[in-house]
This record gives structure tokens, C-alpha cells and sequence, in this order.
């Protein structure tokens, strides 16, 4: 194999003035605040605090929301002891416990914008709040998925490329689309439920409108930006290659030379929170034709649950059943993103360079600016299923991962892992199976306290914590 200075030398790095990572449709984990920005539980308005400390030791106890009907007496080990004590504010505490509203107010505006600017969560519970499970009943509301546009569906230059190369145009999906058109046939919003088994089938379009004159028909941006140097990088690179191709979700090479019709964007890999582990990244948003710039930000707002709905359904699952121990399950689908095929008019735009040969990426990209929205579609539908069909109740989704609540006695034997989950988890898993959506034994968690979202949650504790690695950066 040629070295990473002699073979991927011409792949260009992303740069940080490009938006593909900042995409609101491409969310990445939620991510801890490093900052003190718990609320204190009040009546009235958000009583936000503030800490100066590099290293806050943060802590939220979700009880307090249920400190009216406390039991006074002393704190025991039993659950509804746990759930319902005598704490009237969140335990939040740090080296510096100044309390915002005592600031000036122009201050107080600048931080509030602020903590609005990093996303973070409002860790604040109230007894007025009720659990809702957003991204299963988005789909009630949701609208259609676009198909291509006239305009592309006329596309002369494009449509003879793909009519002279079907080995390089495929559909393709592990998804088992006659099972999800089963599954969702009574589903309220049928417009928006037979959009997505449309997409499953013939490719998903990124909400992109590529009438303008100026839009090139045929247009190679792959080498804008650096050159990737990094041995690391170009070996991880070169690997994905070979997974893409072995998977189908990437053609085989095809030339040195774009054909008529088709577009390339810069590669490059980023490194993921685990050490030594890349992310394979199509900088879809650089230069001065990008893909992305075709895509309506408007179009592609994602509504995903968090970590406050987390705890809304922990909250009124302790309210229901104060004496029941809880568990918590997380699942996580397998390259999420890359398990939906994109329509054939879509692919032509999605041609990769490595190593001097182009490859057609026929799978939805976490590059596009219409990735996360595509996505969403799909597995917030299944999550509607799951809750509707399935009986997995309070579920949420944050992107490729899934998770909830269940009783800790509620188990079930899930035959392809060998051992028994939660209740809720093994039905999900088995639903998943149906579907043909793929997942790995080690990223499906489940016990009483879990990481999720960035925070560690104890459903019986009934806590959410910044964990000390976190709050040690």
C-alpha cells in the first residue's frame, strides 16, 4: 500500500471555517455543560447559577420536583424514601455558589445568551411537567418527504450517466421495507409514514433544490482545502474504502475522472472521543458550489428528545410507582446514518476520491446538511412503532441512540445476545431484528445508572451528573 504522503496526499483536511459539523441536522451527543448552569427549582421564572470554577461538581437530584408531597421524615434506602424526600431545591452544588439573578443585568443577559449558544439543557424539573416522547409523535405532525425535483428528474446529462453505469447506481438498504409498510399501515399520518417507505425503496432526496442556472451540472470540489498527511488518517481512510465497498454502500472505483453529471466534495477523517478511533467525514459544505448550499436550513429541523424528557418520564414513573426499583436501557444503531440508501440523482452527487480512483457513496452521508433529518424520519417512525405496536412505552431518541426507563424485575431473554435485557429493551431489540436494522451486543447498555447524553443518570438515586472526566476538561 502506497504511503499517506504518495497515495492520499491530494485528499484536502476540513478546515474550521466549514459548517458540516455544526449542522443542526447532524447533531453530535449532548454534551455536559463545563459551566455551573443548573436551575434552583422556584414557582416563578428560571432562577439560573453561575460558577467561576474550572472544575464544577455538578449534580441535579430529580426528587426535588416531588418535594411537596415529601415525607419529612429521615431519608431511608428504600425507593419511595429516595423518590420523595424533604429537599426543596435541586442538589446543585459548586466551588462557587453565586446565584445569577444577583448580578447585573446586563451580565445576566450575556450569560443566559450564552448557555442559549452551547444548546445545553435547562436541568430544570417541575410537578407541572408531563413526559412526552418527541420524537415518536413527531410523526403525527410531520410533513412528506420530498422526492427529486422536475428539474432533476429532467436531468438529461445525469439520467444517461446513471441509465450507461447501473453497477455504479444501486439502492441500497438493509432496511426490510415491506415490514415497516406492515408495521405503519394505521398510522395517523399516512402521507408523511408512505414518504419514508418510498425513500427506504428508492432512495432518500436531501431536501435540495438545484434549479438555480448557476448550479454546475458537472463539478469536482474534492481537492479544495489541505492535503491529508497524517499516516493514521490515510490508513483509516483507505480501511473505510475497503468496508464501503465490502458493504455495497460504496461503488468500485470507477477512473480518475468524473463522468458528466456527477459532483465530488472533500474527504477527510476526524477523530472520535476514543482515542485512536477516526470518523470518516464529506465536507459536503465547502466551496463555492457545495451541496449543502442547495439545502434549505429551514427545511431540516430536527426534533429530538434530551436529557430533561429523560427525566420528566423518570419523574412521573416514581410519582406512579414510588416502591418499584428502576433500570435504565440505551441502544444504539449500527452507523446509523449510513443504513438509508440515497435516490440515484442524489448519489451522482456523492462520488469519492481515493487514491486518485472515484467511488459512488450511494448511502445517506453525516456531511449532508439533510443527513440528520433523513435519519430522524426513519427511526423516529420506528420508535412509533415500538411505542405503539410493541408496548415499549416512554422512548426517546437522540439521534442513534434510544433509550428509557423500565422496572427493575421486568426481564426478557433476547436469544441473539444470549442473556436477558429489560423488558422494553429486548421487545426494541426484537422489533429492530424485524426491521433489519443491524446493532452490536457492547453498545446496548442497561442497569440502574447509565451514561446517556453526555450525563450519568441513576433512576433510583434519581440523579443527573456531570461526570469527572467531563468536568475535568
Amino acid at each position: 500500500m502506497k504511503g499517506a504522503k504518495n497515495g492520499l496526499h491530494d485528499l484536502p483536511n476540513r478546515s474550521n471555517n466549514s459548517d458540516t459539523s455544526s449542522s443542526v441536522t447532524s447533531p453530535k451527543k449532548e454534551q455536559a455543560p463545563t459551566h455551573h448552569n443548573m436551575l434552583a427549582r422556584s414557582d416563578g421564572g428560571p432562577q439560573y447559577s453561575s460558577s467561576v470554577s474550572e472544575k464544577p461538581e455538578t449534580a441535579t437530584n430529580l426528587t426535588s420536583a416531588l418535594s411537596h408531597a415529601a415525607d419529612r421524615s429521615r431519608m431511608s434506602s428504600k425507593p419511595q424514601a429516595a423518590a420523595v424526600h424533604h429537599l426543596k431545591q435541586f442538589q446543585v452544588r459548586s466551588s462557587s455558589s453565586k446565584v445569577l439573578s444577583q448580578h447585573d443585568p446586563k451580565k445576566k443577559a450575556a450569560v443566559r445568551k450564552g448557555l442559549l449558544r452551547q444548546r445545553t439543557p435547562t436541568l430544570r424539573w417541575r410537578e407541572s411537567d408531563t413526559p412526552r416522547t418527541v420524537s415518536a409523535y413527531s410523526t403525527l405532525t410531520a410533513a412528506p418527504l420530498p422526492s427529486p425535483p422536475r428539474n432533476e428528474l429532467q436531468n438529461k446529462v445525469a439520467r444517461k450517466t446513471i441509465s450507461q453505469n447501473p453497477d455504479l447506481f444501486k439502492v441500497i438498504s438493509p432496511i426490510k421495507v415491506d415490514v415497516f409498510k406492515e408495521y405503519v399501515k394505521d398510522h395517523p399520518n399516512q402521507s408523511f409514514v408512505q414518504s419514508v417507505a418510498r425513500a427506504l425503496k428508492k432512495g432518500f432526496w436531501p431536501w435540495a433544490d438545484t434549479s438555480d442556472p448557476s448550479f454546475p451540472t458537472t463539478y469536482d470540489g474534492s481537492r479544495q482545502g489541505s492535503r491529508i498527511t497524517s499516516e493514521d488518517k490515510a490508513k483509516f481512510i483507505r480501511q473505510q474504502c475497503e468496508d464501503e465497498m465490502e458493504l455495497e454502500r460504496w461503488s468500485k472505483p470507477f477512473g480518475g475522472k468524473l463522468l458528466p453529471g456527477m459532483h465530488s466534495a472533500p474527504i477527510n477523517a476526524v477523530p472520535k472521543s476514543t482515542p485512536g478511533k477516526f470518523r470518516l467525514i464529506v465536507d459536503q459544505s465547502r466551496g463555492p458550489h457545495a451541496l449543502n448550499s442547495t439545502i434549505p436550513k429551514s427545511q431540516v429541523k430536527v426534533q429530538l428528545d434530551n436529557i430533561h424528557d429523560l427525566g420528566n418520564e423518570l419523574l412521573a414513573a416514581r410519582k406512579k410507582y414510588p416502591n418499584h426499583n428502576l433500570s435504565l436501557f440505551k441502544s444504539d444503531v449500527k452507523s446509523a446514518y449510513r443504513q438509508l440508501p440515497m435516490h440515484p440523482l442524489w448519489q451522482i452527487k456523492q462520488a469519492i476520491p481515493i487514491d486518485g480512483q472515484y467511488h459512488i457513496d450511494r448511502c445517506n452521508t453525516f456531511g449532508n446538511r439533510g443527513g440528520g433529518w433523513n435519519w430522524d424520519s426513519f427511526i423516529s417512525s420506528v420508535n412509533w412503532i415500538a411505542t405503539e405496536k410493541k408496548g415499549v412505552s416512554g422512548l426517546l431518541g437522540y439521534v442513534d441512540d434510544i433509550f428509557g426507563w423500565e422496572f427493575e424485575r421486568n426481564k426478557k431473554f433476547y436469544k441473539p445476545y444470549n442473556k436477558h435485557l429489560p423488558t422494553k429493551q429486548a421487545r426494541l431489540l426484537e422489533l429492530w431484528d424485524e426491521l433489519g436494522i443491524p446493532h452490536d451486543e457492547e453498545k446496548q447498555l442497561s442497569g440502574p445508572s447509565l451514561p446517556i447524553l453526555g450525563y450519568h443518570v441513576d433512576a433510583n438515586a434519581m440523579t443527573v451528573k456531570v461526570p469527572d472526566e467531563k468536568k475535568a476538561r
